[in-house]
């Protein structure tokens, strides 16, 4: 399981406990994540 997939599994078990705290700032790490993984794709 990459580490992705985990902050994804965890974001959606925050969801269902309803800690808006928690899901927002996994909601960020997702993002950040995302972010680096297209930047790295484009040529700089």
């Amino acid at each position: 399981m990459s580490l992705e997939e985990q902050i994804h599994g965890d974001m959606v078990a925050a969801m269902r406990a309803k800690d808006k705290t928690l899901t927002t700032t996994l909601r960020m790490a997702l993002a950040a994540l995302q972010k680096e993984k297209v930047a790295g794709a484009v040529a700089r």
